[in-house]
């Protein structure tokens, strides 16, 4: 994959291809942006192994989830909708979420006619989308 060795290396953008910039950090995690299709990704991206071991001891405890999907649907409608705006601003029509969580995002961006895929790592999560009617996937 990508051996990034200094927060200011260039590295190619997964998505698109296009020049990545630092973003910041997060834990042991560095985040890096694309200045030409404005997504956010890790680098080095984490492999399969570890993705599946932060889902099992990390993800659910770090606090900034929770496990009642219709209560996080209540309390984070602020956020998504400032997220929708500045999609919304930039243009957007079509998003791609990896990690769509309890799908709020999901459910903003398609009452408001953006095509939307998304895709969750979480059984748990994907199935309560699922029953929504929300277009989520379970996988990696």
């Amino acid at each position: 994959m990508f051996g990034v060795t200094s927060d200011s290396m260039a590295v190619a953008c997964e998505a698109c291809g296009g020049r990545l910039f630092f973003f910041g950090r997060r834990k042991e995690y560095r985040y890096y942006g694309c200045r030409a299709c404005g997504s956010l990704q890790l680098v080095p991206q984490p492999t399969r192994e570890e993705l599946q071991e932060a889902y099992q001891t990390e993800y659910a405890t770090a606090e900034h989830i929770t496990s009642n999907g219709d209560w996080c649907h209540r309390i984070s409608q602020a956020y998504f909708r400032a997220v929708l705006v500045t999609l919304t601003n930039l243009g957007v029509h079509k998003v791609t979420e990896i990690g769509a969580g309890w799908g709020v995002l999901c459910d903003l961006l398609i009452k408001e006619g953006l095509d939307y895929d998304g895709v969750e790592p979480s059984r748990q999560m994907a199935e309560y989308c699922r029953r929504r009617g929300l277009p989520v996937r379970q996988g990696d």
